[in-house]
């Protein structure tokens, strides 16, 4: 079995969850029907198909196993399987604190895995199981404890493992679903149990859960907003509207402020116990729990406060957001602040090390670590926040782009080439590389520096200008944009190929070989093939196309009704196959399609990858797997073959297999 989080569903090759489905098609279309209507006819005066091009073939199909790309280990996390995140993210997913605070080591946990900070490097420890982890506790490297989920035993909620140094073992099976494990200092485990109508704080005495803390008293007050051990029989728990002590088999209740709603919390290492939250105005308020009541500090007027850490009184942090701020008790100062990332949680080993766990907004599952050594902030990770399009002529020789800018990757590191980012990319070479620009814009890389060789204004008027995957290429210099309309560059001009027809995907293999998929306006979708002279619809709804060949075609396709997700269909030059998964054959852990709206594509020979969410799919020619969860979001992928992969995401990070 693989060790990496990633390959888990590749290690379950034998079971009916992903791998074993080699047989899921539903059903062998017909030969594609004849053009329905006119939708998608030429415009008047188009030229396309008149226009000569180089016959040169742009670039290999065929995957290259024997060009490996290099482990990127100086920077970012690498795991045993060989996927490695670059720039901006270290971790690339969600992760919350699992070592013991003051402990020499710091371990962090995510829904995949553990992840353990070594001489500067963070290595992964991956889960016993694909079940998502919902806790973690390390208290020494082997004496590790997990609460995973179960999905579909409907018997139990949860299931508790522990890791002794050589082995994971299942030590229980839990009725309740449990999340944020934790211990206190001689090892006891605590969690939060969740049930129909309460949230409540259990402890495990090493064969059963105990309550340990009584239901709020307020009506609504269910939920537990966090909680924090501090011995075997004593915790701190937060909820929404008051704070409640567990010790010695007692149970105190402390209600907040009337009109207040609390935050976040922290107990420090001096004892003290700091809890925020806000009032109807919505500004930040900050107490100190003196005598069981609520002793607030002067606060500034700013956001509410998602995250408290800190090692005494004069020494706290203060998360709001995507900024920090440091409070010495008295004073607030503003330390840094972030644009796109949300500060989740703050660890502070001493008063020198300051780690700000971050969550993405837009893909809750990722997020990123930034560091405070009591000096500097280390967000250099914050370089490319957003990728939306990669292209590479070789493996030590790639773009990639989005809003954050242009970025080159010479085998070695990424440099930033522009501060002006693209659609989308596509080339036949190092020296013939085309990004394709807000309103149209197109610049070609000649190996030694860009050029604009299309401007904005070329296109004419048009109704909108929409991009997704809406650049392809049949020779080094024949480009057809997809972007509502169609049009064609030969090297010299910008030709009108088709009006609006909603065009957001394209790829061409000859001047007479064009495919678009028309997924603008979704209840319209279709497959549009251009001969050189005509259009034709294909009569599929597809939201996006991408082959190696009008015999090796596949398409994001869009079934129209809520019956059943998006999926992926192929099309052999002679009849359409629809690959999506049988009923219930997929746990709710696994995709119900292989492709979504926003999905994106690249392959080599027969194998395609599809990203669909924040996974990536493989079909190798026989059957699917999923190779990636908790990766960039959507993520454009590049890659030579299975083992040289590059995968960039909106507000995902970029990640590359390097096996």
């Amino acid at each position: 079995m693989s060790t990496s989080a990633w390959a888990f569903a590749i290690a379950l090759s034998g079971s009916a969850v992903i791998c074993g489905c080699s047989d899921l098609v539903v059903g062998k279309g017909q030969p594609p029907p004849k053009m329905q209507g006119s939708a998608g006819a030429p415009a008047a005066g188009g030229t396309a198909g008149a226009v000569e091009v180089d016959s040169q073939v742009p670039l290999s199909t065929a995957c290259d196993f024997d060009a490996p790309i290099a482990r990127a280990e100086a920077h970012g996390e690498c795991d045993d399987d060989g996927w490695c995140w670059e720039d901006p993210l270290p971790i690339g997913t969600k992760v919350q604190l699992a070592s013991l605070p003051g402990a020499k080591e710091l371990w962090l946990w995510s829904a995949r895995g553990l992840h353990r900070l070594v001489d500067g490097k963070w290595t992964m420890q991956v889960a016993p199981t694909t079940l998502d982890v919902t806790g973690a506790v390390v208290l020494a490297p082997d004496d590790i404890w997990l609460t995973i989920e179960t999905l579909s035993d409907s018997s139990s909620a949860t299931y508790l493992y522990h890791f002794d140094g050589s082995a994971w073992t299942r030590v229980q099976n839990v009725v309740e679903a449990l999340s944020e494990l934790r211990a206190g200092p001689e090892g006891t485990l605590w969690a939060i149990a969740h049930g129909a109508n309460y949230d409540r704080i259990e402890r495990y005495d090493g064969k059963q859960w105990q309550i340990m803390d009584e239901r709020s008293s307020p009506a609504g007050d269910y939920g537990v907003v966090d909680f924090r051990p501090v011995s075997d029989d004593e915790a701190w728990v937060l909820r929404n509207t008051g704070v409640e002590h567990v010790a010695a088999g007692g149970w105190l209740r402390i209600d907040a402020p009337e009109g207040i709603t609390l935050t976040a919390f922290d107990r420090l290492p001096d004892g003290s116990v700091w809890v925020a939250g806000y009032g109807a105005a919505g500004r930040a308020l900050l107490f100190q729990i003196v005598d069981d009541g609520f002793s607030p500090r002067a606060l500034p007027d700013f956001d509410p406060i998602r995250a408290l850490g800190g090692t005494s009184v004069t020494d706290m942090w203060l998360g709001t957001g995507g900024r920090v701020d440091h409070f010495d008790g008295e004073q607030l100062t503003l330390t840094h602040q972030w644009f796109g990332p949300f500060v989740h949680g703050l660890i502070a080993t001493d008063a020198s090390n300051l780690f700000v766990l971050t969550t993405n907004a837009d893909a809750g599952s990722t997020g990123t670590i930034i560091h405070w050594d009591g000096r500097h902030w280390d967000d250099e990770d914050q370089l490319m926040p957003d990728i939306s399009s990669v292209w590479g002529a070789k493996n030590d020789d790639i773009w990639a782009s989005g809003s954050s800018g242009r970025f080159h990757f010479d085998g070695k590191a990424w440099q930033k080439t522009s501060d002006v980012g693209d659609y989308a990319l596509w080339g036949t070479a190092s020296d013939n590389v085309y990004a394709l620009g807000g309103l149209g814009v197109i610049e070609r890389f000649d190996g030694q520096s860009w050029t604009l060789v299309v401007d904005g204004n070329a296109y004419g008027k048009r109704e909108r200008f929409t991009d997704h995957d809406c650049l392809s290429g049949d020779a080094p210099n024949s480009l057809w944009i997809a972007a509502g309309g169609v049009w064609h560059y030969d090297g010299a001009q910008l030709s009108r190929v088709s009006e609006d027809v909603g065009a957001t995907s394209i790829k061409a293999f000859t001047a007479k070989d064009v495919w678009v998929a028309t997924g603008i306006d979704q209840s319209r979708a279709d497959l549009l093939h251009y001969d050189g002279v005509k259009w034709k619809s294909m009569g599929v709804p597809a939201l996006h196309v991408w082959g190696t060949s009008s015999q090796n075609l596949w398409v994001v396709e869009d079934p129209g009704d809520n019956t059943v997700g998006y999926f992926m269909s192929h099309f052999d030059g002679t009849t359409w196959t629809k690959y999506r998964p049988r009923e219930n054959t997929f746990s709710s852990q696994y995709p119900s399609q292989y492709g979504q709206n926003m999905s994106q594509m690249g392959g080599c020979d027969d194998y395609l990858w599809v990203s669909e969410g924040n996974r990536i799919n493989l079909f190798d020619g026989k059957k699917w797997s999923t190779i990636m969860r908790d990766g960039p979001f959507n993520g454009a992928i590049w890659g030579r073959s299975p083992d040289a992969l590059v995968v960039a995401g909106h507000r995902g990070g970029l990640i590359r297999r390097a096996r």
